[in-house]
């Protein structure tokens, strides 16, 4: 079988999903809730999660809302 290989963004993609699980048990958070807070519907934030598919803007807006620390900033960016 061929190795498949994940680029940067990818990679970068599926830590942001698995950062913002953990960030919404943390805070107890429904997928709902954050999905108002972004202004789109919960089936919408449900895809781009399965999907570990992001843009710059949902990037952003997660890093407001959870304001991670500098060292969990690094560490979800790959430094």
């Amino acid at each position: 079988m061929p190795k498949v290989y994940l680029s940067d963004e990818e990679r970068l993609c599926a830590r942001l999903a698995r950062w913002v699980y953990g960030e919404l048990k943390i805070r107890r958070m429904t997928q709902a809730d954050l999905a108002g807070k972004m202004g789109i519907s919960h089936q919408a934030l449900s895809q781009k999660l399965r999907r570990e598919s992001f843009d710059y803007t949902d990037f952003c807006f997660f890093v407001k809302e959870f304001e991670p620390s500098q060292k969990e900033l690094l560490e979800l960016v790959g430094y």
